[in-house]
């Protein structure tokens, strides 16, 4: 009889020891806004005055004096400048090898050419918007060269406005910077003939002719860059006839917008930091890994010689040229006719997608024509599928009147200036609310100014964005505040008490919300109450130390109270503040204690020193006897703001855990309450009787009323309290923007490979051993089978790489800690490769357990430094597609990724391979602690050269997270046992905030045991993909899900709907299930075999 154990398989000691040893895109953009307008826009600023405080700020002003005074105020007119391939090769080159030309704040001149000039300009200009918080580009995913082509198209503007035409104008350079022509010069240039030979030797062509693609430097007739007598003379003659700015047509600088880039791979090669090989340049790392791919597709029988690192730059930069991968490429975005197609197929190479070396400054643009568009909810189909299928919420909570759309009113309100790019006062220019969040904001405002309410519950949907919801709501009511404040003081009136507010929210949540309210405003004074929190560099979050208590100066009313915001966890408020706290001070008092209130004169009681509060994932407090409910509700503040997307979470008697937040108390004669009051329509004055806890016991919550009656019931209440919107909600709510339509979605391809035959060898005698008794029947009921969960993990472990045979044992969760630290300390492989030596494996026949061996062997040798990483590639196909695609993402195109796996054993191997190559990768298990979590987390979404991949299993809890800030890339390592924990990953990125397509990519090894298991997850999913088809008739009646599926043919292996009207084809198939089958495969990706 066989056996699990491992017996023969050694564990791996992880004692501590001594640590040993692309072709350029142009962009076609919306020809609808153009001029200065259509570059304000592209920079996401809102108004004259924005503009021109962005202008005159550091961010621009200083660097572009330098530019003019410097070099272009003197410059001669005519000649064709450098293309910003070259200025950004200069950057590259003038920053490498630890050199600091355009850095340095002392900078020699002498020598500089005008690509030197520009090179400067786009340097600072791109750095202190990146990096400074006042910056348009502060934290945003857009690319470096989306970002240097809009400064490109800035520096030619502002090249435009200092013509001797522009510069004396309103909106010229003088009046904009103070800037003055200078001493006119006709006999020399700026760059001698040496230096322009030199120049453009780099590959801009010929300087004696006209090129495509131009800076708006080229040809001698366009006034803007004449600089002669006679320009001066036709000034006031021409001044008079020149066209109004909206009415001219595309202004030189935008041709800057299709100017070529440098390609990424000249890019890594100009980064190249040493002449030989060396493991900390990205040039040498991104060689190693493509030598050691090319030679794992060799025999192990090739001999060393046949299989060697190159050598020298040139042969070395031949092998980055030749690398490959299979990045996803995806189509153009969609054109306006096809986004008003009422419905679309299930096909994922048709929706809307970006290619990663192609994201430019498309999107951006478009956003801003966005509230001008016109599309059907439909759009997003395939995204709110991804999205929606992570929760189960009643049918009631799709009701529009959760929603609102006086989005005009709403701005107005709020002091938005312009409704196209809603933009509250005292929010970073960069940071902008979506279409749909004023409304929310403004809604809130109103409950909580009715004097009706003590709170409200925000239950938009996962990743719609309740956070920014929330703060903006937070930072209006500072503004109300402040403006009842000044009144009173004006009128002398005694002058409210400002006091602070407070956000509570799960441990793990802290630095994302510092993160939230550090990007969006600057308006808080932000504190931290929570332990020995230390927020991370960049935040102006500072801690509170101690135990908080009445005494404090934070609560001694002063107006600039009011802008304190105490940030905090259910945990912290509890412990300090909650009924064990005040239980053990009475006990010392020796006091009666009282659990249903704070005892008098205890100094933790903050009862009422809080104006208003937060509770983030608020379906926490249903329980309302719970210590963390009741600690919650002793903060007694005047409003509560409820935030949770799933506020009916075991179902409908939940609410009576809300009541006490949102209800203020009232004294209703029993007979004043009757079902008639859930009839009245909204808005009706006696609607407000609903708003009580006798009502919502009695004809809510009562004994006998029926799940759909309450829910029917609840309606009429919720619709006071309550907003909540979907992917699929839209304003206004007819014909309106669909909130989906602004959340990009997904494309997602399915990579599957090949064991070779020496791996397809060792891998069959493995599954044979552990495929039997793969389910145990259960004792206690015969018809129910479970997992054999040893079993399980062997299985899909060999099916991501054979050499977890000899360690897997040795990576179980205990394990993994020690592991890491081993590797960190560069001694985990050589472990591994030690284990293997030791080890017997079941087929001693297959090269792969050869391969293992002769690698250990040669690993003492020290024959070449890709030994390592060829031992954790061979026998996994799916690392060997997945390590080019994640290289190519970090090194050419500076993108964070994250990899999703089924065991924490996955997790290490992962690492370790990345490891191998350079890369940085966080690894998210089960036995980091809160601050060691957070610290991981923030690091992959808030630093961009930190933790460029992270590694998470499935079974990780990943509730609230967002993780979509600097990464739009996931890869599913493995498959889970069932697809819904897959869309729950997918959700951490997909969602709002994401700027970018986010690309999914599922690795899978042909005639393995992981096939098989996605299939059975397939199968699974049919209910739910039934359950979801379901549309909406011309008069608005729904339709039965099976109805729906005649509407559904596969033609030429698409899926296509069938519109009104519309006769099917002869070779139409129409059989449910194979229409069901097709929905799943094109949801799960396109296959992709390597």
């Amino acid at each position: 009889m066989d056996s699990d154990s491992d017996s023969d398989t050694p564990l791996v000691s992880y004692a501590t020891t001594t640590p040993g040893a692309s072709d350029t895109a142009t962009i076609k953009l919306e020809p609808k806004v153009k001029g200065k307008e259509r570059l304000k826009a592209a920079f996401g600023l809102v108004g004259e005055n924005e503009w021109l405080a962005w202008l005159r700020s550091d961010m621009v002003k200083p660097h572009w004096l330098e530019l003019w005074n410097d070099f272009l105020r003197n410059r001669k007119g005519g000649e064709r400048g450098p293309g910003l391939a070259i200025v950004q090769a200069r950057i590259l080159s003038g920053e490498g090898c630890g050199n600091r030309k355009y850095s340095a704040f002392t900078r020699d001149k002498t020598e500089w050419d005008e690509a030197d000039h520009y090179a400067c300009f786009l340097f600072w200009v791109r750095h202190e918007n990146t990096s400074s918080k006042q910056g348009v580009y502060f934290r945003t995913q857009s690319s470096q060269d989306h970002i240097d082509r809009l400064i490109w198209a800035l520096k030619d503007w502002l090249r435009h406005i200092h013509a001797p035409s522009q510069i004396g104008k309103g909106g010229g350079g003088t009046a904009i910077f103070g800037t003055t022509r200078g001493q006119l010069k006709r006999t020399k240039s700026g760059v001698d003939k040496g230096k322009k030979a030199k120049l453009f030797s780099e590959g801009n062509g010929d300087p004696d002719q006209t090129t495509t693609g131009s800076t708006g430097d080229e040809g001698s007739t366009d006034e803007s860059h004449l600089d002669s007598d006679t320009d001066l003379l036709m000034k006031s003659a021409k001044s008079a006839e020149e066209p109004k700015e909206a009415d001219k047509p595309w202004d030189k600088w935008e041709s800057a917008l299709q100017e070529a880039v440098i390609s990424e791979k000249n890019r890594i090669c100009l980064q190249r930091q040493s002449p030989t090989f060396n493991w900390d340049d990205k040039f040498w790392l991104y060689a190693l890994t493509t030598t050691a791919l090319k030679n794992c597709e060799r025999s192990v029988e090739t001999s060393d010689q046949e299989m060697t690192m190159p050598t020298t730059v040139e042969e070395t930069e031949e092998v980055v040229a030749g690398a490959t991968s299979a990045v996803m490429t995806t189509p153009q975005k969609q054109s306006r006719k096809s986004l008003e197609a009422k419905y679309q197929a299930f096909d994922p190479s048709t929706t809307d997608v970006f290619d990663p070396e192609k994201y430019h400054v498309q999107e951006d643009l478009e956003y801003a024509l966005l509230p001008e568009v016109n599309v059907d909810s439909t759009v997003m189909e395939l995204t709110e599928e991804g999205l929606r299928q992570i929760e189960k919420q009643r049918e009631w909570f799709d009701n529009k009147a959760y929603q609102r759309e006086n989005h005009q009113q709403a701005c107005a309100n709020l002091r938005i200036p312009a409704e196209s790019h809603p933009r509250l006062p005292s929010m970073h220019a960069g940071a902008m609310l979506k279409f749909w969040q004023p409304v929310a904001i403004n809604a809130l405002t109103v409950m909580a100014e009715s004097g009706q309410l003590r709170g409200a519950i925000l239950a938009d949907t996962v990743g719609l964005g309740k956070t920014w919801e929330a703060i903006g709501f937070l930072m209006h009511q500072y503004t109300l505040f402040e403006k009842r404040y000044m009144a009173a003081k004006e009128a002398k009136l005694t002058l409210p008490l400002g006091r602070p507010m407070l956000i509570v929210v799960p441990p793990t949540l802290i630095g994302q919300w510092i993160g939230e309210i550090s990007a969006m405003t600057d308006m808080f004074n932000l504190w931290v109450y929570y332990g020995d929190y230390r927020a991370s560099a960049g935040h102006n979050a500072l801690v509170i130390n101690g135990k908080l208590t009445k005494q404090d100066e934070i609560f001694d009313g002063q107006l600039h109270r009011a802008k304190e915001l105490v940030l905090t966890t259910y945990q912290t408020l509890t412990i300090r503040h909650g009924p064990s706290a005040s239980k053990q001070w009475c006990e010392k008092r020796k006091l009666t204690y009282d659990p249903s209130q704070s005892p008098h004169g205890w100094d933790g009681c903050l009862s009422q020193l809080f104006s208003m509060a937060v509770f983030d994932e608020a379906h926490l407090l249903r329980n309302k006897d719970s210590q963390m409910s009741i600690t919650a509700k002793w903060m007694n503040t005047s409003f509560n703001l409820l935030l949770t997307a799933t506020p009916f979470f075991n179902g409908v008697h939940d609410f009576r855990g809300y009541i006490d937040f949102l209800f203020i108390k009232q004294n209703i004669k029993p007979e004043v309450l009757t079902p008639a009051l859930f009839d009245l329509p909204q808005g009706h004055p006696q609607e407000t009787l609903l708003l009580s806890n006798a009502a919502v016991e009695r004809f809510v919550l009562a004994n006998g009323v029926s799940d759909e009656l309450a829910g029917t019931r609840l309606r009429s209440i919720l619709r006071q309290l309550m907003v909540r919107r979907t992917i699929s909600s839209s304003i206004p709510f007819v014909k309106g923007i669909t909130i989906g339509h602004d959340i990009p979605g997904y494309k997602r391809k399915l990579i599957a490979s090949n064991l070779d035959d020496g791996e397809e060898l060792t891998y069959k005698a493995l599954e044979i051993r552990y495929r039997r008794r793969l389910f145990i029947q259960d004792q206690n009921d015969p018809s129910k089978y479970r997992w054999n969960m040893d079993r399980l993990r062997k299985l899909t472990l060999f099916s991501s790489w054979l050499g977890f045979q000899w360690i897997a044992s040795s990576l179980t969760t205990d394990h993994v800690p020690a592991a890491l630290r081993c590797l960190r300390e560069g001694t985990l492989v050589e472990r591994w490769m030690e284990a293997v030596a030791k080890g017997k494996p079941l087929d001693v026949e297959s090269s792969v357990a050869a391969f293992y061996r002769k690698a250990y062997k040669a690993s003492k040798e020290a024959v070449r430094p890709t030994f390592n990483l060829e031992f954790l590639l061979r026998g996994s196909p799916k690392m060997r597609s997945m390590l080019p695609i994640i290289r190519d993402q970090v090194f050419l195109h500076n993108e964070k990724s994250i990899v999703w796996t089924m065991w924490p054993a996955e997790q290490v191997y992962i690492a370790a391979c990345l490891n191998e190559i350079g890369i940085e990768a966080g690894v998210m298990h089960a036995a980091l602690d809160v601050n060691e979590r957070t610290k991981l987390i923030e690091e992959f979404t808030m630093q961009p050269e930190k933790c460029m991949v992270l590694i998470s299993t499935y079974s990780i809890s990943s509730a609230g997270l967002n993780l979509q800030k600097q990464c739009r890339n996931a890869h599913l390592f493995s498959p889970p046992t069932s697809q819904s924990v897959v869309n729950q990953a997918i959700g951490r990125v997909c969602r709002l905030g994401q700027t970018k397509i986010v690309l999914i990519y599922e690795y899978l090894t042909d005639n393995t045991f992981q096939c098989w298991l996605r299939k059975r997850g397939m199968a699974k999913a049919l209910p739910g993909i039934i359950t979801d088809l379901t549309f909406t008739t011309d008069d608005e009646e729904a339709i039965s899900a099976h109805a729906s599926l005649t509407r559904w043919r596969v033609r030429d292996g698409k899926l296509v709907y069938l519109e009104d009207g519309e006769e099917p084809q002869v070779s139409d198939v129409f059989e449910a299930d194979r229409i069901l089958e097709h929905m799943i495969e094109s949801m799960l990706g396109a296959s992709e075999s390597c």
